[in-house]
């Protein structure tokens, strides 16, 4: 058994940990294991006549699979309580709107198509400025596109006329992205005027309801902030956990590659111990094959 084979230790996913005191006692077994391995696998060889020095890489390559094994248990725990964030934020979110609603269940319910058409003039809103940004890129990719393809032009024309395979090709290309840019500015302009009208549209249509139902929408005002309050909550909730999903697999990533390395060192210290005690059984067999003198 290798010795990444002995260390390798199957992290449990956030959800199915008991508690964060089961990863601190994991982490200890860890500790004492690594501590043996190293007393064990990279101490002096006795069996030499001469004394060796231990590899110099050990005591590094040990600190960092200590390090990497003690984050990986941090990490861990971070996202066992995160998940557990989570769901209490999901269950206050629904707790809380459940809450509101009972109270204003009625006056909700008329109110809905005013907060609807608010929410779609704020979408459409922010899809405009989307496509005025992409529209602001592909022309700054169009003015590239089309200074390079002059250069190209000017160079093409300057070779008098020689077959220059490279160079027509470079032209042809600049030509493409001058024709693919162009396009995607006017694909851009169309997606920002349509949405700039939609959303002009639906906040006139919002204000129209809003008159006929101003005192719902008035009472109803704290159920959508609750729902809102909840989805944006729960929503950060749910990039915290991806967060240290990630960082779960980097600190995991970091752990692997400190067995590899200290398994690397462990077969080299093998090897050279290999190499000496066959050289020392060699010098042995040569000086009992010398003849004895009379």
């Amino acid at each position: 058994m290798t010795v990444e084979a002995f260390m390798r230790v199957n992290f449990r996913d956030g959800e199915t940990m008991d508690s964060d005191s089961n990863a601190g006692a994991l982490t200890a077994e860890l500790e004492e294991d690594v501590g043996g391995v190293g007393d064990s696998l990279y101490a002096a060889d006795t069996d030499l006549e001469e004394e060796e020095e231990v590899d110099p890489r050990v005591g590094d390559a040990l600190n960092e699979l200590n390090e990497s094994m003690t984050e990986c248990n941090a990490m861990e725990n971070e996202l066992q309580r995160a998940r557990w964030e989570r769901t209490r934020a999901r269950e206050t979110a629904k707790e809380r709107l459940d809450a509101v609603s009972k109270k204003l269940s009625s006056s909700v319910r008329t109110a809905v198509p005013v907060f609807h058409k608010r929410a779609l003039a704020q979408l459409y809103q922010v899809r405009s400025i989307e496509a005025l940004r992409a529209y602001e890129a592909a022309h700054d990719a169009h003015e590239r596109a089309k200074r390079r393809n002059d250069e190209l032009e000017v160079e093409l024309m300057a070779s008098s006329g020689k077959f220059n395979v490279e160079l027509m090709e470079a032209c042809a290309e600049a030509m493409r992205e001058v024709a693919d840019t162009a396009a995607v500015k006017t694909r851009a302009t169309e997606v920002h005027e349509r949405n700039t009208r939609r959303a002009v549209e639906a906040t006139a249509e919002a204000a129209g309801l809003e008159r006929d139902r101003h005192t719902a929408v008035k009472r109803a005002l704290p159920f959508f902030n609750a729902k809102a309050t909840g989805e944006r909550e729960c929503a950060d909730a749910d990039d915290r956990v991806s967060e240290l999903k990630l960082a779960v697999r980097q600190a995991k990533a970091r752990y692997d590659a400190a067995l590899r390395a200290l398994n690397e060192i462990s077969e080299e210290v093998h090897a050279r111990r290999e190499a000496r005690k066959a050289a020392r059984h060699g010098e042995s067999i040569d000086d009992s094959a010398e003849p004895k003198p009379p």
